[in-house]
């Protein structure tokens, strides 16, 4: 069988086969130099992955890792390494990783170093997976200070994306899928978004196949992809570029409307990229849309009952969302640093009490998990406005971020450090005008309100 398509990157091609069947076909597919080893869940190995290690001759050998984000460390990569040497594989050993895209980075990346790397093959088994496998070679585990941040690039051998397995999804998981991992072919492409409405029948050969074209245009040419949804179509934004790019070599795609070059330093939160509004949603909640969402509460929290009171007295307002300082970086080593950890179980009382939403400040990249555990939306004060480890440390969070201008920031300044989240993959920031310096004394700070419809 003919691959779909070959990707090539600088270090390493290999081949993705699209189809349906392809799971009993895995081990004709990848013939195996040594001993292969299928790395799977317990409940995957039951649905797929003794199947996958029946395909090969004498059938693979399998080893289960445990399954949900919170083994995706490095104590479980380290128990898939300990379970192939107790099994004595070697150097030429081949690692066939059966599962979503938790167990494609944890047991790809226990692949990686084991002695040194040995050749690796994605068999992805969701929608999402299928179209993040393809564009291979980034495997991460996390870290207790975030996610993602051990890691390594390692291309596999191969990627066999076995549609099939697709339509055993649960229809609203499957539906998430789609939005999520078809980004990449539906830029502007009306008649996926009316096969999605028909709820019926979906080819998803022809929808991973659309994918991962694109995708491995972009990864080809040794670029990120970044893929960020809009009302209407699906835009993406290309970075890692040295130099110009000719948009004719994304024209030519299938679902592709147009290639716009972008001259700006700041590329991710160009209305270029996306034109429409952004509405960051959180837990229901949209900031960003028609309605005016009001964010309130003290500077800092000082006790439990100063921000029980001041939270229950917003609610009746009919405020939502509950700003309150636990870390508070301060211009004076001897002045109030805030609660800090106390603060922060003060906050979640209130937010069991209430349900408000939470948002409070991040000080540096050390306490960003335990501040995460707590917060709805996590705020960059002016002063950290230019923490750059800060900022892509947050980049790898998925939460919401309200990012402050610095007290002296231009606004290109501003847009660049938002640059750094989107960079990293979270594109719910929200920007926070409040005030810079200047010459006047009278009050603290000087409110730009210029600066709101030149960055709008």
């Amino acid at each position: 069988m003919k691959p779909f398509i070959v990707i090539k990157q600088a270090s390493a091609s290999y081949p993705v086969f699209v189809g349906r069947g392809l799971l009993d076909r895995v081990g004709s597919l990848v013939a195996a130099h040594g001993r292969a080893f299928v790395i799977t869940t317990d409940t995957l190995r039951s649905r797929f992955g003794d199947r996958v290690a029946a395909s090969f001759k004498p059938s693979a050998e399998v080893i289960t890792m445990p399954e949900g984000e919170a083994h995706k460390t490095l104590e479980t990569a380290n128990g898939i390494v300990t379970q192939l040497l107790e099994r004595g594989a070697k150097r030429e050993a081949l690692a066939v990783v059966v599962g979503g895209g938790m167990v494609g980075d944890t047991a790809g990346f226990a692949a990686s170093i084991f002695l040194r790397g040995v050749d690796l093959v994605h068999v992805p088994t969701t929608l999402l997976a299928q179209v993040d496998s393809s564009i291979g070679g980034k495997l991460a585990v996390n870290h207790p200070k975030g996610k993602n941040l051990i890691g390594s690039f390692f291309p596999p051998r191969a990627v066999i994306s076995d549609s099939a397995l697709l339509g055993s999804l649960p229809p609203r998981e499957l539906l998430s899928g789609i939005y999520e991992a078809l980004k990449g072919g539906v830029i502007g492409d009306r008649s996926l978004f009316t096969l999605l409405e028909r709820r019926g029948e979906i080819d998803l050969d022809a929808a991973v196949r659309k994918a991962v074209r694109v995708k491995a245009k972009i990864v080809s040419l040794g670029y990120m992809p970044h893929e960020i949804p809009g009302e209407m179509r699906m835009a993406i934004g290309i970075t890692g570029n040295k130099g110009k790019v000719d948009p004719e070599m994304f024209l030519n795609l299938p679902g592709v409307v147009d290639a716009i070059p972008i001259s700006k330093p700041f590329k991710l939160v160009s209305r270029d990229v996306k034109s429409e509004d952004s509405v960051v949603v959180v837990d229901g909640e949209r900031i960003g849309g028609r309605e005016l969402t009001v964010i309130a509460g003290p500077c800092s929290v000082e006790s439990r009952g100063q921000i029980m009171d001041i939270a229950l007295a917003l609610k009746d307002m009919g405020v939502r969302f509950l700003r309150g300082g636990a870390y508070k970086p301060r211009t004076s080593p001897y002045s109030f640093q805030g609660l800090k950890e106390e603060a922060l179980q003060y906050l979640a009382e209130v937010k069991e009490a209430t349900g408000m939403k939470i948002v409070t400040e991040v000080k540096d990249s050390e306490t960003l998990p335990t501040v995460a555990a707590c917060a709805d939306i996590l705020q960059i004060g002016a002063r950290n406005m230019q923490n750059y480890s800060l900022l892509e440390a947050i980049g790898a969070q998925r939460k919401p971020v309200l990012l402050k201008r610095g007290l002296s920031a231009t606004i290109e300044e501003l847009l660049m450090a938002a640059e750094y989240i989107l960079n990293g993959g979270n594109y719910n920031v929200i920007l926070c005008e409040r005030g810079i310096r200047t010459f006047e004394t009278a009050t603290r700070n000087t409110l730009d309100l210029n600066a709101i419809p030149m960055i709008k």
